[in-house]
């Protein structure tokens, strides 16, 4: 009987293994270029020209998922009484600490305003501490980012300091309509770190799709080589019993299958 290390099976083992290691290297890049495609499409747009907010959206429209991280401009004046601070922040080295939100609004009757993050200080600054931001009339340009309103977070705007980000709470504090999400300023006001960006903008399920199909087909026929090389090692080193092995003969031999 042939067993499985045989010379004989030698070629078909070696097969088996270049077909698999190609297989799955080829299902490894395709799988790198689905995960690339993606990444940069996030970054294309996080590093798009910024348009003025209320070509994406109005104030009482939810942000569309799609704009999660666009660049946009916002003008207007600072409401600064309406200042917060959210806590649960790193700045870019990693170090803790907290947001400063101010609202800003470009001073029409009935304006809606931005909640804007306009920088970072450590964990402990009191909100009586915080700089101010300038009275003067400003133009920031930042990113899109969604709301973090949660009804269990229990946030209080007239405290000063919250959880998350809550539109709700910081409407305490204001006179006007918000939008429903919130700008990361790409310039921090003087006295305060630069926020980094919290969240990246979302990918389209169907980006670079082609390629993660590929990845999977590619591994799928690796799994079927495996099958393949397996029942060809299997037959080959499976003793048939003597009964098949005769009646076998006897059908490939024509005097003793004739008439």
């Amino acid at each position: 009987m042939v067993k499985w290390w045989s010379p004989t099976l030698w070629g078909a083992h070696l097969l088996m293994v270049l077909a698999c290691a190609a297989a799955v290297a080829l299902g490894i890049w395709q799988y790198d270029v689905w995960h690339e495609h993606r990444v940069e499409e996030q970054r294309n747009l996080t590093d798009a020209p910024p348009v003025p907010i209320n070509q994406i959206f109005g104030h009482d429209a939810p942000l569309p998922g799609n704009a999660v991280g666009q660049p946009v401009e916002v003008t207007g004046t600072w409401l600064t009484g309406a200042t917060v601070l959210v806590q649960g922040r790193t700045d870019s080295s990693g170090r803790h600490g907290m947001w400063v939100v101010t609202p800003l609004t470009n001073g029409a009757a009935n304006a809606p305003a931005v909640p804007v993050v306009r920088g970072w200080v450590p964990d402990g600054t009191r909100p009586s501490a915080v700089p101010p931001p300038p009275e003067k009339r400003i133009e920031v340009i930042g990113w899109l980012q969604p709301p973090e309103d949660d009804a269990s977070a229990g946030g209080d705007g007239h405290a000063g300091i919250l959880p998350d980000l809550e539109i709700s709470a910081i409407a305490q504090r204001v006179h006007q309509d918000l939008y429903g999400g919130y700008v990361i300023s790409k310039h921090s006001d003087s006295g305060l770190v630069a926020a980094t960006l919290s969240q990246l903008p979302s990918v389209g399920a169907s980006t670079a799709l082609r390629n993660l199909l590929y990845a999977f087909e590619w591994w799928f026929f690796a799994g079927f080589a495996v099958y393949i090389w397996w029942r060809h090692v299997r037959d080959a080193t499976t003793e048939r019993p003597v009964e098949d092995a005769e009646a076998e003969d006897a059908t490939d031999d024509p005097v003793a299958s004739g008439p």
